[in-house]
């Protein structure tokens, strides 16, 4: 399921407008004088027709002076513009080292919805190296973040390849798909049969708690204030949750996965009306899946060393990147985020965050329904069982030896707990992974940690235990 959160400069000029003050003459005062009566001589018909001249031109008189300076001066401010305008115009296009956000490029007329993930990537060299190097970046990010999109894709077949809307619709038929699909498939598979919060075929469940997430009124619809939806995920819950509905068959020699789904869910989702709903869905693990699949494919073309996030609290960093970033800990505090603990951002690392309020009063998959003087938070994280445990206000797990997709599993199994001594107990547990959450029931925030924490996760004073 996709959830539905690097530095800006911004310089505004203002404009001065000059208003001349206003000028208050005098009251001409004459003074009269006895007329003289002159002879026009030579001399003076001479300054009439240079009076004269005066009154045609305005009054403006032009003086020659120096004339050979001023042009001079002219000519090297007019060259000085051209050079600070020239100079700004290859400014614009200079780079130098650090980040630059990498957008992909688009490589068909596919949509791809990539706005769920940000690629930070750390560029070094001179200038034309830089840009011809991003610009190599953007295309092989574009074709892979393509690739990824459309293997992962459960609601729509293309023609480069199948994918697992191929497979959902091939059901009791052996489909041919390509590595990457099949190693996403086969690890799906396996944590799916753990049954520890996560499963592939609950794509039912999450198109149901989802049409009510994304409404703008959704209190109608919740299940504690509507019984027959409540009902009805119990009973969608139950169906994707008994796994002897399903099966999926894995031949490695001929790279194929064949979906095997009972009788009985079938005539199942015919009855709910629940036919077009995917039976394979990634949902919790989705954006584990693709970071993982576009990260290796650009790591093997050289790309190392940059950082990806995403907008459901997902970060990965390369294995090649090592420059002082750190991971934020970010949890809602009076409706602001603020941060609740960092740690350093290290080669290989991941890292995975969960909240469950929401940080604005309006975003989609958060809302809070009211029922018997307890308020309960809805968000985008519910587990297997379609039920939102009310234990875990946010939480986190970090990494340097596992996986993006393990240290995500590890948080969806830490939140899938039903109480504070379980989510205890399974951070202590966790191997290779350091843990981090904030309980809904405690008055005052506090961060509790496992012992992989320490010295890992430095925790904000405001958060510690007193």
């Amino acid at each position: 399921m996709n959830d539905k959160e690097t530095p800006d400069l911004t310089v505004n000029p203002e404009e001065a407008k000059e208003t001349p003050d206003e000028i208050k003459e005098e009251p001409e005062i004459k003074e009269e004088k006895p007329a003289v009566v002159q002879q026009d001589g030579p001399e003076n018909k001479k300054e009439k027709k240079k009076k004269k001249k005066k009154e045609k031109t305005g009054d403006i008189e032009v003086s020659t002076k120096h004339l050979p300076l001023r042009i001079a001066a002219f000519a090297i401010a007019v060259i000085a513009a051209v050079g600070f305008i020239t100079y700004g115009v290859v400014m614009i296009g200079n780079k130098s080292e650090g980040y630059e956000t990498v957008e992909p490029d688009a490589i068909d007329s596919t949509v791809i919805y990539s706005g769920n993930l940000q690629l930070n990537y750390y560029f070094t060299g001179n200038s034309d190296e830089i840009k011809h190097k991003l610009n190599e970046l953007k295309n092989r990010y574009g074709i892979v973040i393509n690739r990824a999109y459309k293997l992962l894709d459960s609601r729509t077949e293309y023609d480069d390849f199948n994918n697992i809307h191929t497979i959902n619709t091939s059901i009791g038929t052996a489909v041919k798909v390509i590595p990457e699909l099949y190693d996403v498939l086969y690890d799906a598979y396996a944590k799916t049969l753990e049954q520890k919060g996560f499963n592939m075929f609950a794509g039912a469940l999450y198109r149901e708690w989802n049409s009510i997430l994304v409404l703008d009124e959704p209190l109608e619809y919740d299940p504690l204030n509507n019984e027959n939806e409540a009902e009805r995920i119990k009973e969608i819950s139950a169906r994707v949750n008994d796994l002897n509905n399903f099966e999926l068959i894995f031949d490695k020699d001929a790279q194929t996965v064949k979906l095997v789904v009972s009788g009985n869910y079938k005539a199942f989702v015919n009855e709910y009306e629940l036919a077009d709903a995917p039976i394979i869905d990634l949902n919790l693990l989705y954006d584990a899946y693709e970071l993982k699949i576009i990260s290796e494919s650009l790591e093997k073309d050289g790309f190392d060393n940059g950082y990806f996030t995403s907008t459901n609290g997902l970060s990965l960093s390369l294995s090649a990147h090592d420059n002082e970033a750190v991971y934020d800990f970010l949890y809602v505090d009076d409706g602001t985020l603020s941060s609740a603990a960092n740690a350093k951002m290290t080669k290989g690392s991941a890292m995975s965050r969960f909240r469950t309020n929401t940080a604005s009063e309006k975003e989609y998959f958060y809302y809070t329904v009211e029922k018997d003087g307890k308020t309960y938070l809805r968000n985008p994280f519910i587990t297997a069982d379609g039920e939102f445990n009310d234990v875990i206000l946010s939480s986190y797990t970090l990494s340097d030896t596992r996986s993006v997709v393990d240290v995500c599993y590890a948080n969806i199994v830490l939140h899938a707990k039903k109480t504070a001594a379980d989510a205890a107990a399974e951070a202590e547990n966790m191997s290779g992974i350091c843990v981090a959450y904030i309980l809904q029931a405690d008055e005052k925030p506090v961060l509790y940690t496992n012992k992989a924490a320490d010295g890992v996760i430095v925790v904000n004073p405001k958060l510690t235990a007193s």
